[in-house]
């Protein structure tokens, strides 16, 4: 056999004994079934039907409006990213679930008791009376108002036994209230009423528990509403309310939203239209003070002015040095002409210039005809000469008109270059009021644009919110779900028991399993004794097969671990405590001898309580203890036959309540000696190991031991004891005997049905 097969036999062993460890406590189960049956039964017919009311919603998310040049976040409120979980949460508010409350009077409810009834029931329709709540108060919320609706029309109210008439003012406990008619009560042949006030936040508490709401996925706009309720028209009234009140939270919201960005942006809007008048106020005044009507084209006529002006100083500068050469050439003139092209456009000089000519040409051909003596020369030098100051005047005022001239003309053009210098200034002051002002007319239309879409989310709000299914209710109730409460009995009925089991053989101390026994000491398991269905302490009186059985295979098992000798075996009988079946087995163990026809003496040396003879119902006067302290010589006296096996010979302790001396080695030595040569075997019935140490000093005399050891009795620490007693070989050849074991775990119960067992 290999390791695997091994281990496959070893966990298919420990699965067979794990089963038969739950199958010892069937009848725990069935009761558990039985128990659990019948409270599902109960729970069944008891409990309150609910059924599932259902709707579903999309919600519209909002897209970005148009993206402008200037991109300004800060005021883009109307661009709502919604997300869904952000959607659940307002559906569950405060604020949506107490409207709720308020619209259909929520933290209201009415309960009735017919004459027949105990118990009072809810009301989930239209009750007989309506409760109109003016005042509310803590006491008020704390007792239900119980009312008995009388036949002359009133009421009374039960809590202090007062009567009232219906839409009375009532004041009670700090509360007022009063209490009308509904139409449907004429209907109905109830008479006693329960109303129950709850604070509003109570209410909105509950129904959020009972609401589930639910995306089919993370992305999605689509959210399923569902909540139990025991009336399908209240239940589905109550959703259906839950969604038109979100529907208008939301639309309340946006409104205010709107409203309040309206405000903001019209505010902004004002400042930066004083701003802008201000920015063209600024540019009008610097252009006026400028003389700037524009930039560029005042440019290009500077500089066709300043070359303009450039060109007239050159021309009189050209005009200035002709009229100089002029000047001069007249003033040393003698005999000559002056040129005819003088540089100037004034008429009287050119005028003169010509009869200067003249009468210079006049001179010289008189001069060629006459020679330098000619009296007409005189009067025409003289001529000359007054020409000559004429036109040397009138060159000076030329001179100095043409001087002007330039001068103005340089001013002129100084002016007209410092123009030219001044325009980057110019410009780049006049380009900041304008980017001042581009940046605010570009927010003013941003602000105008957002105004209007503004104006137009207040309608789209409206639209926001599409009801796919408008709030239903399911057919049959979904709970109490007769499948899943039975499933659920099923479970527990076996989960009860197997806990108690584990737990009880989790915190219990005794010995319930024989591999707790090998787990603790080394010594082998000789014999295992089932409990009997009706005890009796000679098992082979009282007919139990299958006892009688287990004692022979003991017998047996023990006759194989006896050493081969001729004088008789002896087998000492002890235990850890009382009531393990110490004396029981040693009492059928000695009779399975006697039975099979080997002489077999059973000394009961449990000297403190001996009751070996008591069970055998043996009548002798003459016990064990007498011939210990010596009143008693002849042994034979005091052993005494068993009446119906021969063979079985019984050596009875000590009277009851007899004081016990230390035991006399002599004594029992003489004993042992006698029983040698007068029996096969010899069982010594002992007092416990563990409370009296007789058992140590007797355990010299034989030549096995046998351990009872009582399954579900004895206590674990004491097999811990009685290994500690092993180690220092205080035992020799022990053998365990197990006690009162369920005939269901030994070999699953099965081997003892049949006809050998009938």
């Amino acid at each position: 056999m290999n390791s695997s097969s091994f281990n496959f036999d070893e966990d298919q062993n420990y699965t067979k004994s794990l089963i038969r460890k739950y199958l010892r406590h069937k009848r725990s189960y069935l009761l558990s079934f039985i128990a659990c049956l019948v409270l599902a039964y109960l729970y069944i017919r008891v409990a309150q039907p609910l059924y599932r009311i259902q709707s579903s919603i999309l919600v519209k998310g909002e897209e970005a409006g148009s993206t402008l040049s200037l991109n300004i976040s800060e005021l883009d409120m109307l661009t709502d990213m919604q997300s869904i979980e952000n959607e659940i949460q307002i559906i569950r508010s405060n604020t949506v679930l107490r409207n709720v409350i308020d619209v259909l009077k929520l933290n209201i409810s009415y309960y009735q008791k017919g004459e027949n009834d105990f118990f009072y029931s809810a009301i989930h329709n239209d009750p007989p009376v309506k409760l109109l709540l003016v005042e509310s108060s803590e006491e008020l919320e704390a007792t239900p108002l119980e009312i008995r609706l009388e036949q002359q029309g009133d009421f009374t109210l039960l809590n202090d036994n007062s009567r009232h008439s219906f839409n009375e003012m009532i004041r009670y406990q700090g509360a007022r209230f009063s209490i009308s008619r509904s139409p449907c009560m004429d209907t109905i042949c109830i008479r006693d009423l329960k109303i129950n006030v709850q604070h509003p936040a109570v209410t909105a508490e509950q129904i959020n528990k009972s609401l589930n709401i639910s995306a089919p996925s993370k992305n999605a706009s689509l959210l399923y509403l569902t909540l139990l309720h025991p009336s399908k028209e209240k239940g589905s009234l109550l959703l259906q309310t839950i969604v038109n009140e979100y529907n208008k939270t939301n639309i309340l919201t946006k409104r205010i939203e709107t409203d309040t960005l309206q405000d903001i942006i019209r505010a902004r809007l004002q400042l930066l239209s004083s701003q802008l008048n201000d920015f063209e106020d600024q540019e009008q005044d610097f252009k006026i003070r400028r003389q700037i009507t524009n930039l560029g084209e005042d440019a290009k006529i500077l500089l066709e002015r300043s070359k303009d002006v450039e060109q007239n100083i050159y021309t009189a500068n050209l005009q200035l040095e002709i009229l100089k050469k002029l000047e001069h050439h007249i003033a040393v003139a003698e005999n000559t002409v002056s040129p005819p092209n003088l540089g100037t456009n004034d008429p009287v000089l050119i005028e003169m210039v010509a009869r200067f000519n003249e009468l210079q040409l006049k001179k010289a051909e008189m001069v060629t005809l006459t020679g330098q003596k000619n009296v007409t020369l005189k009067s025409l030098d003289e001529k000359i000469q007054v020409e000559k100051d004429g036109i040397m005047k009138n060159l000076a005022i030329q001179l100095r008109s043409v001087q002007a001239n330039i001068a103005s003309l340089q001013v002129i053009k100084k002016t007209v270059d410092e123009k030219i210098g001044s325009i980057p200034i110019l410009e780049r002051r006049l380009l900041t009021i304008f980017r001042e002002k581009s940046v605010r007319e570009n927010i003013y239309i941003f602000l105008l644009q957002k105004m209007e879409e503004a104006s137009l989310s207040n309608v789209d709000a409206i639209y926001r919110l599409r009801v796919i299914d408008q709030a239903y209710s399911s057919v049959e109730p979904v709970q109490p779900n007769k499948i899943i409460v039975l499933a659920s009995t099923c479970f527990l009925a076996l989960l009860i028991p197997t806990i108690f089991i584990n737990l009880k053989s989790t915190v219990d101390d005794k010995v319930n399993s024989k591999a707790a026994i090998a787990s603790r000491i080394s010594s082998p398991i000789i014999g295992e004794i089932t409990r009997m269905k009706k005890f009796h302490f000679s098992a082979f009186l009282s007919r139990s097969r299958i006892t009688i059985e287990q004692f022979r295979l003991l017998r047996t098992r023990v006759e194989r671990i006896m050493p081969g000798q001729s004088r008789a075996k002896k087998i000492l009988v002890t235990s850890s405590t009382t009531g393990e079946g110490k004396s029981f087995v040693s009492t059928n163990l000695a009779t399975s001898f006697a039975a099979n026809k080997r002489k077999t003496l059973l000394i009961d040396l449990d000297l403190r309580n001996p009751d070996i003879a008591r069970h055998l119902d043996v009548q002798h006067s003459n016990f064990l203890n007498s011939y210990l302290k010596g009143e008693i010589t002849n042994l034979q006296d005091i052993i005494v036959q068993h009446k119906t096996w021969e063979d079985l010979y019984i050596l009875p302790g000590t009277k009851p309540l007899e004081m016990i001396p230390e035991l006399p080695m002599a004594k029992l030595e003489e004993i042992f000696r006698y029983c040698d040569d007068h029996f096969d075997y010899i069982i010594i019935n002992t007092p416990p190991f563990v409370i009296i140490s007789d058992a140590l000093q007797l355990e010299r005399f034989s030549d096995a031991t046998l351990f009872v050891v009582r399954q579900n009795y004895t206590e674990v620490r004491y097999l811990e004891l009685l290994n500690a007693s092993l180690k220092k070989k205080e035992f020799r050849n022990l053998q365990v005997v197990v006690n009162d074991v369920l005939i269901d775990e030994l070999y699953g119960g099965e081997i003892f049905k049949g006809e050998y067992f009938n």
